[in-house]
């Protein structure tokens, strides 16, 4: 059978002996289970950028406005990366918050609390790659096929690899133990490198 949350955009869809559970609000973003146990934790892809003399990451796994299609044997999602937010809470931070809601943030609670998620939860700002991730049922398991497409070229792309229990917000609930993190990254770098500036990346694999 098949659950569709539309307001969360959370696939769940159980056939045979198999469990996917998809997050199409943040890119494809899943987790997949066979006899109750987890077989692969996928977190999208994640890129290692230079960008100017700084290195930024641009992840698949943000909430977003992605397009996706959903067929009874099929599903579709695609749309651009995001850049990963840069902003930690260091002590130093952690100290001006505890200042600032002492003070303005006694009066202001929902404006400091807007504040806050946007500096280090909500908003995705586009990074120059695209993909497309396509979820394929037949013979009784599923076929997952990842393009990503470079807009502006491979070259100022450090490493490159698909995640098993990346998070790119400050959410400190959002850093619990999950059996997930014990799966290794699958490593793309290489095949990064291999490319022509205009060749799309492309992975396949059978779950």
């Amino acid at each position: 059978g098949r659950v569709w949350f539309p307001n969360a955009r959370i696939l769940i869809d159980q056939r045979d002996d198999t469990k996917l559970y998809l997050a199409l609000n943040k890119g494809g973003a899943f987790k997949f289970f066979r006899h109750n146990k987890l077989v692969l934790s996928d977190t999208q892809f994640s890129l290692q950028v230079r960008v100017g003399s700084n290195v930024k990451n641009a992840v698949g796994h943000l909430v977003g406005d992605y397009q996706y299609d959903i067929q009874d044997d099929q599903i579709t999602i695609e749309g651009p990366l995001g850049w990963a937010k840069q902003k930690q809470m260091t002590p130093l931070n952690l100290m001006i918050l505890r200042v600032v809601m002492l003070t303005v943030g006694r009066f202001f609670p929902n404006l400091i609390r807007k504040l806050l998620q946007k500096m280090l939860i909500t908003g995705k700002n586009d990074a120059p790659f695209r993909f497309q991730r396509t979820f394929h049922w037949q013979d009784g398991h599923w076929t997952l096929n990842d393009q990503l497409i470079a807009t502006d070229g491979w070259s100022k792309v450090l490493t490159a690899g698909i995640g098993s229990d990346q998070t790119s917000i400050y959410v400190v609930m959002s850093r619990t133990f999950q059996a997930g993190q014990l799966q290794p990254w699958k490593d793309l770098t290489s095949e990064i490198n291999a490319l022509s500036s205009n060749q799309p990346l492309e992975v396949e694999r059978q779950l």
